[in-house]
Order: structure tokens, then C-alpha cells, then sequence
């Protein structure tokens, strides 16, 4: 008589709790604070648009004349701005299972391998969310056309008086290796990479390096970086995510499919300021 061995098991909602924690220990953009993360989106349908609120700015405080003088109330009010659902999933058959217990639990290695492409897939969400900014500083017109700091500090001059809170640097390859490259008058590296499993930092500003970004393909290319501030994205998703299987008669498999539905949305204007949290540099 044929029997099932304890390898060729499998329980797809022992996958779902592992994946459950897994996604909670993991942080979109490398967790550096440029997004603000909320894993209640309820179930949608694909295409569906969700209300993304945020509270208005009660303005500058007045400054009275004469003694007496009474303030004028302002309402604290809210807004919400409107973002489409995405809808992202990863399928696979369970029949290699037993050779992924070889190298480890399975079901924690086809957790860590899901939530690592659901990330990937919110990354990029969140770039092109990112890049839709209307803050924008194209110097490929100027003399030196690749990344440099007086650049950058232009950049942060989109901002005006509100250049506070500057979180993370997103940038291609190629312009990471431009920055590599800069030096100060004393040889020194502008861009510091600790080697120690964090992001290389450039001004003090974390760096995440993407080949993600924009690419505009011309003679020479050009290339879309991001500059963020602290509370500049919101990604929402669906909360419990859960593993669905059914069985393959033909093939005596198990088929396991995890989906995800989310938001990646650019605020339009950050906490306490005035302005979108999103500057974005072209460069060649």
C-alpha cells in the first residue's frame, strides 16, 4: 500500500501564519520612514479606486494688533486624495516540496521568498508612485549633466523653507555610481558605505540604489532620482494574507497561490508642510 510521508505534506495554513509574521518584519523602501505602511486594506477588486484621507493644514497663526483683539477659529477639516488597487500574486505547485525541506523549514522559505517579491513589487509601486511628483529638477541643460551635490542641493531648494525630515535617496545604478565617483576638496568620498548591512549614505541621507528608476532611453539616456521626505508615500495592503491551494487531477499536484492587493500612493502634500514630499532629478 502507497503511503504519504510526513516530506510530501502539506498545510496551507501553517504557509499562511508564516507569511503573516514574515510581512510583518519586513519594511517597504528598506523602512527608512518615506513610507507610511497600513495592512488594513480590506478586500478590494482590482481597479477599484480607495480614499487615501489626510487632515488639511489649519495655516500660519495670527498675529494680533491690539489688545482684545479675538482670534479667528479655523476647523481642523480632513481630504482624501484617490488611488487605484493594484492586485499582485504568486503561484506554485507544491510537488517540489519535499526538495525544498532539504535546505531548511519549507514553509518559511516559501514565506521569506513571497514576502521578499511582494516588496519588490510594492518597491516598484512606489517608485512610480513617487515619480508622478510635480516637484521636479532636470539639469541635464547645465554643464556637469550627471549627479553632483550642488544638484542635490537644488533639489532640496524645491522645498523652500521646508527641507526638514529628508529620509531617502532613490536612484539607478548608473547614478550611484556617479556618486561614488564625487569627492571633496580633500579627496574624501562623499558617499559612505558602512558595509554592515545598511544603506550607504550620501550627506547623511540614506542611499537605496533600483534599477527601478526611470530610464528615458535617448543618445545619451537620462535618469529619474528621487529625493524623499519622511511620510512622503502610503502603501496599503490587504491584511491576513492568506494561501489558497487547489489540486491538480491530472498531475496529482497541489497548486498554492498567495494574492495581494495594495496602494502605493504619493501624498499630496507631506505632515505639517505645504508640499509633496517628492523631489524628483533628472540626470544623464
Amino acid at each position: 500500500m502507497a503511503k504519504t510521508t510526513k516530506a510530501q505534506l502539506f498545510i496551507a495554513q501553517v504557509l499562511a501564519d508564516t507569511l503573516s509574521a514574515t510581512f510583518a518584519g519586513r519594511k517597504a523602501l528598506y523602512g527608512t520612514g518615506a513610507v507610511v505602511t497600513n495592512p488594513g486594506l480590506s478586500s478590494e477588486t482590482l481597479g477599484e479606486k480607495v480614499q487615501v484621507p489626510y487632515f488639511n493644514s489649519l495655516g500660519e497663526f495670527e498675529t494680533l494688533a491690539n489688545d482684545g483683539d479675538a482670534l479667528t477659529p479655523a476647523q481642523i477639516t480632513s481630504a482624501a486624495d484617490e488611488s487605484t488597487v493594484q492586485h499582485a500574486g504568486k503561484a506554485f505547485e507544491v510537488t517540489n516540496w519535499a526538495q525544498m525541506a532539504a535546505v531548511g523549514d519549507p514553509y518559511q522559505e516559501a514565506a521569506n521568498q513571497m514576502a521578499e517579491g511582494a516588496y519588490r513589487t510594492f518597491d516598484k509601486a512606489l517608485i512610480t508612485a513617487a515619480s508622478t511628483t510635480s516637484l521636479s529638477l532636470d539639469i541635464t541643460g547645465r554643464a556637469t549633466k550627471t549627479w553632483h551635490w550642488d544638484a542635490y542641493v537644488d533639489a532640496k531648494l524645491k522645498w523652500g523653507d521646508e527641507q526638514e525630515n529628508i529620509e531617502l535617496i532613490v536612484c539607478h545604478s548608473k547614478v550611484y555610481g556617479d556618486m561614488l565617483k564625487e569627492k571633496d576638496a580633500d579627496g574624501r568620498p562623499l558617499l559612505v558605505d558602512p558595509r554592515d548591512g545598511k544603506l550607504p549614505r550620501y550627506g547623511g541621507i540614506p542611499v537605496m540604489v533600483s534599477d527601478r528608476c526611470t530610464v528615458n532611453a535617448g543618445a545619451p539616456n537620462t535618469y529619474e532620482s528621487l529625493v524623499l521626505k519622511k511620510g512622503a508615500l502610503a502603501l496599503w495592503y490587504n491584511d491576513g494574507i492568506g494561501v489558497e491551494t487547489d489540486k491538480d487531477i491530472l498531475v496529482n499536484s497541489i497548486v498554492a497561490a498567495v494574492h495581494v492587493y495594495f496602494v502605493a500612493h504619493l501624498y499630496r502634500r507631506c505632515a505639517g508642510g505645504t508640499k509633496q514630499g517628492v523631489v524628483k532629478v533628472v540626470t544623464q
